[in-house]
């Protein structure tokens, strides 16, 4: 039975509504810990124990700030390659939205940002949980 136009529009709909939700609660849960004072732990590592990719990327800048690059590393050795590919994808729908085009990264990008998130993933339980 094929999926009628209804039901698609209704499952973007909660789809869209999920996501929204989900980034809300990131922002709130963010702001919380910044207001207090503190730098926020990571929502995934605080549910369930285990790190997030991009885990001790904030730390890590904070470390560059102060001029130790190993430190920085051993948070997050991928923080390097993720801020290149970040700067690249904003740029990219930076000026897709400009030009008022559908906001989209290319599929290759799409695949190295996967790439580059297992990578710091493995990386992660690789240096251990004192960097998480």
């Amino acid at each position: 039975m094929p999926i009628l136009r209804s039901q698609t529009r209704l499952i973007y709909q909660v789809t869209r509504g999920i996501a929204f939700g989900l980034f809300g609660f990131y922002l709130l849960w963010n702001a919380a810990w910044l207001f207090s004072g503190v730098l926020p732990p990571s929502i995934l590592t605080e549910a369930t124990g285990i790190p997030c990719p991009t885990t001790g990327v904030t730390r890590g800048m904070a470390a560059i700030l102060n001029g130790d690059w190993v430190q920085a590393l051993l948070w997050n050795p991928l923080m390097p390659v993720y801020a290149g590919l970040l700067i690249y994808s904003a740029i990219v729908l930076g000026l897709q939205f400009i030009r008022r085009k559908r906001l989209v990264l290319r599929p290759i990008i799409a695949r190295f940002w996967m790439l580059a998130l297992t990578m710091g993933w493995a990386a992660k339980f690789v240096i251990g949980p004192q960097y998480w």
